[in-house]
């Protein structure tokens, strides 16, 4: 490959890397519900946040906390991890007459690069308190239908919610993996069909047998190795 073609091709394969990234992160939730799904009790393990902070800006909270807004931060903050390339953070704060929920749902592998998140916020003697998905889809995810996952005795277990926005220190991580290991990929198929056609004699840019000349008598371009072609077409 030459390096115009690199150069124009780099950009294109971290694009392709970010998608990819997000395809990873969409199936790590989905094979995560599955699991959930199914009969097998949990076996996470629980880890506390020593300070805090909420996840997302003020700006993001839904409509009806516009009224009665939650603290500057979070009282509590947990973290559970039982799934690789998942993990589950639970924010939560509470006065005297309201309680406020937030959870931040994440998936990527190596790193955590998309989220969604669910909200709730209820008076301090309603039970139970259920967060709920927000509607919006770059915060609450897109909403997908499971018909494998769906159990009668949870019914939560039918819907899936990809998550959408993304975590830009993660996204640049598992971006530039996934694009280089395609960029790679390029790279030595190109690298292969160069050997393969030097070796039969034939132009490595239009395959034109190029006999004795140092250059393609079809399109120009000079050969390289000129040894290696004339010696595989005298052996």
């Amino acid at each position: 490959m030459s390096s115009r073609r690199a150069v124009i091709f780099a950009p294109l394969c971290l694009v392709a890397g970010a998608i990819a990234s997000y395809g990873v992160a969409w199936w790590i939730e989905y094979a995560q519900l599955v699991r959930m799904s199914s009969s097998n009790p949990p076996s996470g393990e629980w880890r506390e946040l020593t300070a805090p902070e909420w996840p997302l800006r003020s700006s993001a909270w839904p409509e009806s906390w516009s009224q009665n807004p939650p603290p500057d931060r979070p009282r509590r903050g947990r973290v559970y991890t039982d799934f690789v390339g998942s993990e589950s953070t639970f924010y939560s704060a509470k006065d005297s007459v309201q309680m406020w929920d937030v959870q931040e749902f994440a998936s990527g592998w190596p790193l955590r690069c998309a989220a969604r998140y669910n909200f709730n916020s209820q008076h301090v003697t309603a039970f139970p308190r259920v967060p709920l998905a927000d509607e919006r889809l770059w915060y609450g995810g897109w909403y997908a239908f499971d018909a494998r996952g769906v159990s009668l005795s949870k019914p939560w277990s039918r819907s899936i919610r990809l998550p959408l926005r993304p975590l830009w220190s993660g996204l640049a991580v598992d971006s530039a993996l996934y694009g280089s290991i395609l960029f790679a990929g390029v790279l030595g198929v190109a690298w292969a069909r160069r050997v393969v056609r030097l070796r039969r004699g034939l132009c490595v840019r239009c395959k034109y047998p190029v006999g004795a000349s140092p250059v393609c008598t079809e399109c120009g371009t000079p050969i390289p190795h000129r040894s290696l072609a004339i010696k595989s077409k005298t052996s």
